[in-house]
């Protein structure tokens, strides 16, 4: 518009035309610097912007890909801290220990860089007042719940190595004690079975070295008992194998229980020959069934009847002692051993005495005919007779002893053998 007015003012030869086109000019020039510096201002305004908006969108698209590499470490450290702790030994969980110390020193660290570096381009990414979840799934709260979660498999994992390798040391400490006593207790009774099986000479030597190494053995029960104790604790700890013995409790409780059973039968073997050898002309048949019976009597397994176990003891026997022979008995072959509630002496019959007196009486006893004749009037003249004809007769403990040894027949016991055999 300017530059058409100037035109015609030029052109119609205006006495100001002069003074106008230098006027003009003043202004074109002064007008068209400053656009050109606007102009300049503007290009470099948008190009800034547009080098920032680039460094915003790298950071953007770094931290998207970014959290997915995190994702994926995590996901394996996660993997690598849950795995179950499943060991037997000390070595073994000490091994899972140094793996441990490894992944920290490694898969733990690469993860807290990553978590780092996370943490700084969120910082840069919120400066600039954009969103760090504009091209991630994830926002930096997500990853630092995922990172604190990370460390806390870490501590966990670290307790319970440190509690399982507790649990081993005392399971390791559990097969020890146990190998140990074990084969101390198994050694001592190998040691006595061979001292036992090779014994010979004298009776009564024989007969005192059994009875001190069943003492030595039944002293042994205790310890048997605490290798029980130490087995109980190791199935309960679910421990199936002891690398440091052979041995288990099975082994030692069938050593203890033998060697037991073995001493009570060589005592009882002892103890029958010497009294044989004592008593001539009482038969080993009659010893035994003296010692069986004596036994059975014997409650208290003193060694020795008081006046009811003698008693019942005889009846079993066939003897039909009166209260006056009891006394008599025990006065004449019993020993004084304190007295009864009433004040009167309690006197007492060991078996070797019993033996004696029962070899006296049989000496002076009815003879085999006059036991049958009682046995057939009992048994209402049958050649047998029937527990029931017994039990009616006799008391409960005679009757058990009775049927126990005469010979079972067709429809009852031949009581014409079993007193044969008394009689041998």
């Amino acid at each position: 518009a300017l530059q058409t007015l100037l035109k015609e003012i030029v052109d119609g030869k205006h006495s100001e035309a002069g003074w106008c086109e230098d006027r003009y000019k003043d202004v074109s020039n002064q007008h068209g610097s400053g656009l050109k510096q606007t102009a300049d201002k503007r290009k470099n305004d948008l190009e800034a912007e547009l080098k920032r908006q680039k460094k915003l969108q790298d950071l953007l698209l770094s931290f998207g890909k970014k959290c997915l590499e995190f994702a994926r470490i995590v996901e394996d450290c996660d993997d690598f801290l849950t795995d179950p702790i499943s060991v037997t030994t000390v070595n073994a969980v000490q091994s899972l220990e140094s793996k441990h110390q490894e992944y920290l020193k490694g898969q733990h660290e690469e993860a807290k860089k990553a978590y780092d570096a996370l943490v700084h381009l969120a910082g840069e990414i919120k400066q600039s007042g954009r969103s760090e979840k504009e091209y991630s799934e994830f926002s930096i709260d997500d990853i630092t719940s995922k990172w604190n979660n990370t460390q806390k498999l870490s501590d966990k994992r670290k307790q319970n190595l440190t509690k399982e390798t507790s649990t081993q040391e005392h399971n390791e400490n559990l097969r020890v004690q146990f190998a140990q006593k074990g084969k101390s207790v198994h050694d001592f009774f190998t040691a006595k079975h061979k001292e036992l099986s090779s014994l010979s000479g004298d009776l009564d030597k024989q007969l005192n070295t059994v009875k001190h190494a069943q003492t030595e053995i039944l002293g042994h029960q205790s310890s048997v008992e605490e290798l029980e104790d130490l087995n109980r604790q190791l199935e309960a700890a679910e421990v199936t194998d002891n690398p440091h013995t052979e041995l288990t409790i099975e082994t030692i409780k069938m050593d203890f229980e033998g060697l037991t059973q073995f001493t009570a039968k060589e005592i009882k073997v002892l103890e029958s020959e010497l009294i044989a050898k004592k008593h001539g002309g009482v038969s080993s048949e009659e010893l035994n069934e003296f010692k069986e019976c004596f036994d059975h009597f014997d409650k208290n397994k003193v060694g020795k009847l008081d006046r009811l176990e003698l008693n019942s003891c005889l009846k079993s026997l066939g003897q039909d002692a009166t209260e006056a022979d009891i006394e008599t008995l025990l006065r004449d072959y019993g020993i004084e051993e304190g007295t009864y509630e009433d004040g009167t002496p309690k006197r007492l019959l060991s078996f070797e005495s019993f033996v004696t007196y029962m070899k006296n009486k049989h000496s002076q006893s009815d003879s085999p005919v006059r036991i049958k004749d009682a046995f057939k009037i009992m048994a209402g003249e049958k050649d047998f007779i029937t527990e029931a004809e017994l039990r009616s007769l006799l008391p409960a403990d005679k009757v058990e002893f009775l049927i126990k040894r005469m010979p079972k027949v067709s429809g009852g016991y031949d009581y014409n053998s079993y007193t044969d055999s008394m009689f041998k």
